[in-house]
C-alpha cells in the first residue's frame, strides 16, 4: 500500500537501516556508528543528528565531491547505489537506496536564539513518498536518486525555525494569560470567542481550560521530536496552494507545510502568518479543534463569513475553531495589526 505519512516513511527508514541492516559492509559500519542512534523508536534523536551531516558528506565525497555532483548529477545516485549494495540481498536494493535518499534530505534545522526541528525535504522532482517513488532496475534507481532539487531552500528551512520559535512563544504566553486573565486578556478573548450569548462563568471557565491546552501546544511546539514535512502526494494534486496540515491520527508530531507557508515565510511582514500556521495546526492535534470557519471566508463547517462570533457562529463553534484559537494566539502576542484583525473577523482577508 502507499504510504501517505511522514510516520510511515520513518518506520520503513528504521526497518532498513536498523533492522535490516543490509548495507556495503563499510557503508553498514558507517550507518551503525553515526545513523543509527539517531533514528529513535519515537522518532529522531536530536543528540546524535549530526550524524545526518556526515552522511551528506560522505555521500558527496563518494560522488567525487560538490563540483562533480553539480555538474555531473548521476554520481549521486551512483554513490548510493554503491552503498546499498551488499552480496546476497539484491532483493532489498531499491528500499535500501531510498533510506538513505530520505537521510539525505532529512535536517535537524537550528538557528541562533531560535527553536530547532526536523524537516525533511525532498526532491521537487518525486510526487510519491521516497520508498514508493526510488524503484525499478539499477540503471532507473541512479537516475531517480540523482534528483537534487529540494521543496524546501535551505532559507526555507532557516524561516521555519523563526516562526517555530514564535510560536511557541506565542503559545506560552497564551497560556500563562488564560491562566489567570487580566481585563485585556478578557477583551482579546470576547474578540474571538464570544458571541453575545456566553455567561460570565462559561467564559472564566473556557479560559482556564484553553490555558491548560496552549500549555499542550507550546510542548509540542517546543518538542525535540516535531517534525516539518512535505506530503509529496499533497504537492502534485492541487493541495501545494494552501498553508499546512496535519493527520490527527498520526502517531508522530508532524506538520506538513505548503506553499503558501514558504510564500510568506520569505516576507518578514506575513511571518504572523506562519506562527498562525503553526499555532492552527497543533491545535488540530493538542486540542481536537475543527475547522468551523476560516479567517477569509472559505467554505467551513458552519456557514457564514469571518471569525467574529455571532448567532450562527457561535460561542461552542468558535471555542472548537482552530483559526479562532490561532488568531486570538497571534493577537494577544500583539502580532496582529488592526488592519490584519478586522479582515479576519470579517471575512475579507
Amino acid at each position: 500500500m502507499a504510504m501517505s505519512m511522514f510516520s510511515e516513511a520513518y518506520d520503513a527508514l528504521r526497518k532498513v537501516v536498523v533492522t535490516q541492516a543490509e548495507f556495503d559492509a563499510e557503508w553498514q559500519k558507517f550507518l551503525n556508528k553515526e545513523v543509527v542512534p539517531i533514528l529513535g523508536t519515537s522518532g529522531p534523536d536530536s543528540a546524535h543528528a549530526a550524524g545526518l551531516d556526515k552522511l551528506r558528506e560522505r555521500i558527496e565525497d563518494s560522488s567525487g565531491g560538490g563540483f562533480a555532483s553539480f555538474f555531473l548529477g548521476g554520481l549521486v545516485g551512483e554513490a548510493i547505489v554503491a552503498a546499498a549494495k551488499k552480496t546476497g540481498a539484491e532483493a532489498g536494493l531499491a528500499r535500501r537506496c531510498a533510506a538513505l535518499k530520505m537521510l539525505k534530505h532529512l535536517y535537524r534545522a537550528e538557528q541562533t536564539g531560535a527553536q530547532s526541528v526536523w524537516i525533511l525535504s525532498p526532491p521537487k522532482a518525486y510526487s510519491k513518498w521516497v520508498f514508493d517513488e526510488i524503484v525499478g532496475t539499477e540503471k532507473n534507481l541512479t537516475a531517480l536518486l540523482s534528483k537534487e532539487a529540494e521543496v524546501y531552500s535551505a532559507a526555507n528551512r532557516k524561516t521555519m525555525c523563526t516562526a517555530l520559535h514564535q510560536a511557541v512563544a506565542c503559545a506560552q504566553y497564551s497560556a500563562v494569560k488564560l491562566g489567570s486573565p487580566d481585563p485585556a486578556t478578557t477583551t482579546v478573548f470576547e474578540r474571538w470567542f464570544a458571541d453575545g450569548t456566553a455567561s460570565e462563568t462559561d467564559i472564566a471557565a473556557k479560559m482556564t481550560s484553553m490555558g491548560t491546552e496552549f500549555t499542550r501546544i507550546a510542548a509540542v511546539l517546543g518538542s525535540n521530536l516535531l517534525v516539518f514535512s512535505d506530503e509529496p502526494k499533497d504537492r502534485t494534486s492541487g493541495g501545494w496552494k494552501d498553508w499546512g496540515f496535519v493527520y490527527s491520527s498520526e502517531k508522530m508530531d508532524v506538520v506538513y507545510l505548503q506553499n503558501a507557508f514558504l510564500k510568506a515565510s520569505g516576507n518578514s511582514g506575513d511571518l504572523w502568518k506562519c506562527v498562525l500556521t503553526l499555532v492552527h495546526e497543533v491545535s488540530h492535534r493538542v486540542a481536537a479543534t475543527d475547522d468551523n470557519r476560516y479567517d477569509n471566508g472559505s467554505p467551513g463547517k458552519v456557514g457564514g463569513r469571518g471569525l467574529k462570533p455571532d448567532g450562527t457562529f457561535t460561542f461552542d463553534y468558535a471555542t472548537n475553531n482552530a483559526d479562532s484559537w490561532a488568531y486570538f494566539c497571534v493577537d494577544l502576542k500583539g502580532m496582529l495589526s488592526k488592519c490584519d484583525r478586522n479582515a479576519a473577523l470579517a471575512g475579507t482577508k
